[in-house]
């Protein structure tokens, strides 16, 4: 069946899967700090204080000891913080609004079966400037509606995290 709409179905399926993952990947780098390195820093540093203190337990390196041990403290409050700090951030409201483009895609691909278009119907698929990948699309198994979205799905979620990757190295050699 072709379809005979403003945009192919392909494109819109493709379009909603891009901006739900960008969406999500902009509001993890805006809203949720990032604390892991921090925290690993710290939880490797906690065992070597240990021992510190429980080598300086003495009565001649009693202030050393009553120092390390106050930095122990200190160290695990900032611990606790920075752990509180980021499961606060990850129940942000804002942090739902992917979970709603998945919705919206679910009920695109609902409206587009019942306007006729079976689920694994014949899609024309968008051109992929590829000329490779756009024939190995074209073959007759990646022609269905259900396939295209978790291959978009897949393909879109790994250049986006690859992308947020690339800039979450460059951030930290800046």
């Amino acid at each position: 069946m072709v379809w005979k709409g403003l945009l192919p179905p392909a494109w819109v399926v493709f379009l909603i899967i891009l901006l739900k993952e960008l969406l999500d990947a902009f509001l993890q780098w805006w809203l949720v700090p990032d604390t892991a390195r921090r925290q690993q820093e710290l939880k490797a540093s906690l065992p070597v204080l240990r021992a510190e203190i429980a080598r300086l337990n003495a009565p001649q390196t009693f202030v050393q000891c009553a120092k390390a041990e106050r930095k122990l403290l200190i160290m695990e409050r900032e611990l606790e913080r920075l752990a509180e700090v980021e499961a606060a951030a990850t129940k942000h409201p804002a942090l739902r609004l992917p979970s709603l483009l998945s919705i919206l895609l679910g009920l695109y691909i609902s409206w587009t079966l019942l306007r006729g278009l079976p689920l694994n119907g014949s899609l024309e698929l968008p051109a992929i400037g590829w000329p490779v990948l756009r024939t190995a699309l074209s073959k007759p198994g990646f022609r269905s509606l259900a396939t295209w979205v978790l291959l978009s799905q897949r393909s879109v979620r790994l250049a986006v995290r690859g992308f947020a990757d690339v800039a979450g190295v460059m951030r930290r050699l800046s």
